[in-house]
């Protein structure tokens, strides 16, 4: 038998909890990629903001394929290591909805 159904208010807290804890991630994931951002910046000497974001983008895209490798890659560099957490947490909204 469903929470719903025993109580009612059972399930409109987790929901509830749920909506707190997907906010709290989406606000984890933005950060990371403005650390992402902010390494490539760094490695890179990228001008400008849209230089970086468009270069953080596509380091995140070929770090998700390369997690799909088996064994996935093992993170070597500060910035592939941000890309792994960044991937985690992306996990873990997919998780959450």
């Amino acid at each position: 038998m469903c929470e719903r159904a025993k109580g009612g208010k059972t399930n409109k807290m987790k929901n509830s909890m749920n909506r707190k804890q997907y906010a709290k991630a989406c606000a984890r994931r933005d950060a990371k990629f403005r650390e992402i951002m902010t390494a490539i910046t760094k490695r890179s000497g990228a001008p400008r903001d849209v230089d970086a974001q468009r270069e953080a983008e596509r380091a995140v895209v070929e770090w998700a394929e390369r997690e799909r490798e088996s064994p996935p890659q093992v993170p070597k560099t500060a910035l592939q290591r941000l890309l792994r957490q960044y991937h985690i947490i992306c996990e873990e909204l997919l998780d959450l909805h």
